[in-house]
């Protein structure tokens, strides 16, 4: 199953992050370590930690569940890079068609086109 269908997850996507691995591959993922999230909600820090902690609390592994935590927040680091607009919409509606999701989108077609 991988990493992410493993019973915990967190710890090898830490494990890449800290070998450089994220940053080469996945530097999508990777900016999510530069985007801070609020400590009233979010107590984790930033972005990246934040996901990681998320896969903490899965009651079960789960791959589709795994990606979808894992890519969750991928769109802030965008979001904030275009002067933020699109992230205080994302926050202040919850809406899908307000919310960032390029990231995911690259991500996606990265996979499909082979890097």
């Amino acid at each position: 199953m991988g990493i992410l269908g493993s019973g915990n997850p967190e710890k090898g996507l830490a494990l890449l992050a800290e070998a450089g691995f994220v940053t080469e591959v996945w530097p999508e993922l990777a900016a999510m370590a530069g985007i801070p999230h609020g400590k009233d909600f979010h107590p984790e820090g930033n972005v990246w930690e934040h996901t990681l902690a998320t896969l903490t609390y899965r009651k079960r592994p789960d791959l589709v569940l795994s990606l979808a935590l894992l890519l969750h927040d991928s769109g802030k680091p965008d979001a904030e890079g275009a002067g933020g607009e699109a992230l205080r919409r994302a926050r202040g509606d919850r809406r899908q068609d307000q919310c960032a999701l390029p990231a995911p989108t690259r991500l996606s077609r990265r996979a499909h086109r082979g890097g």
